[in-house]
């Protein structure tokens, strides 16, 4: 597979963010998983959907928030790159997400490719399935690649942050149905599925001054508080909207992100963390790409086989375990040292 995860995934992260590459692991298992359930499970059981609707309900706000946390552990270097150099991981989404939306066309959907349909995938008018994540990830590095410094001023200052996220769950406020390029994946759309960058990107921010400031307390009463609001709401009504997300969905995850974040922090102070452990963390893009191709590749030629959540979960163990594998490989020839001639 093509080295395609942005810099700040790809790169091996110094001792201290053992913890964030955890947090990542942990997420791409997770979200590998929900994907089996959704694809290749025939008929899921409750205890399958339940773990698949949790996964949609943490997975992109914690990855967001982890992609915010390394920006915000990113040495002063990594902040004055030429731009070439700061746009290669949004080329590097870019091109994943080709990949997958053209394996979703071919694969899952079972329909050819003609120049409209291909026109409208490679300019995200359209959005292909289990992948509308990856256009939103194209546009936030996009603008990490443009305004770096301004979004580690915001992540960085308490008042600014708290600002800059009342504005972000207010445009949740703003719907679209156009099939302009990108508008859907900026503001969100009832056309299709989308993961709107604005309503978002208060993770990001918030991932940022995580990563300069350690968890405290306190934080919790705010973040079980926006958790609890969910919940009741998601008893009471159908204010809980997930496409387009309302406020309270993007919020609403709070207290369960804290708390992982919580534990990948306690278990990298408590231990050394084993290499494998952490390798789907930082080759999450990869492992992400794989294994939708993978997923798709199987609906197309055996339909739905897997009929147990235990089956679902072994094959995204397998599947990780092999795009890891791969990496660990590669990692290690770049590491060894030259033999004598």
């Amino acid at each position: 597979m093509l080295q395609t995860a942005p810099a700040e995934l790809q790169e091996a992260p110094p001792k201290r963010a053992e913890d964030l590459d955890l947090l990542k692991s942990v997420l791409v298992l997770a979200m590998v998983a929900a994907h089996a359930i959704q694809i290749v499970v025939r008929a899921p059981g409750v205890g399958a959907l339940v773990f698949s609707d949790f996964v949609d309900f943490i997975a992109f706000s914690g990855f967001m928030l982890a992609f915010g946390i390394g920006v915000g552990l990113s040495k002063p270097a990594a902040r004055q790159r030429p731009l070439p150099l700061r746009l290669r991981p949004a080329l590097r989404l870019l091109a994943a997400y080709w990949i997958c939306a053209i394996a979703f066309t071919v694969l899952l959907l079972r329909q050819p490719v003609p120049p409209e349909v291909l026109f409208d995938l490679l300019t995200f008018a359209r959005l292909a399935g289990w992948s509308e994540f990856l256009a939103t990830f194209l546009l936030l590095y996009l603008l990490i690649a443009a305004a770096r410094p301004a979004l580690l001023w915001i992540g960085g200052r308490s008042w600014a942050l708290a600002v800059a996220t009342a504005a972000g769950l207010s445009s949740t406020l703003v719907v679209l149905e156009s099939r302009i390029p990108f508008a859907a994946t900026l503001f969100g759309s009832r056309l299709e599925v989308t993961y709107p960058l604005l309503a978002y990107l208060p993770w990001f921010l918030l991932g940022i001054w995580y990563g300069r400031h350690t968890i405290k307390v306190w934080h919790f009463i705010p973040a079980l508080a926006a958790t609890l609001l969910f919940h009741a709401l998601l008893q009471a009504t159908a204010e809980a909207a997930r496409f387009p997300p309302s406020a309270i969905w993007v919020a609403g995850s709070a207290a369960y992100l804290l708390l992982l974040l919580a534990l990948a922090r306690g278990a990298a102070r408590l231990t050394p963390l084993p290499r494998f452990l952490l390798t789907p963390g930082r080759h999450l893009l990869s492992i992400l790409v794989c294994s939708n191709v993978a997923l798709f590749a199987i609906r197309y030629w055996l339909g739905r086989p897997l009929g147990s959540f235990a089956e679902a979960l072994a094959l995204s163990l397998a599947i990780v375990a092999a795009v890891s594998g791969i990496w660990l490989v590669v990692e290690k020839r770049r590491t060894s040292p030259a033999p004598p001639r």
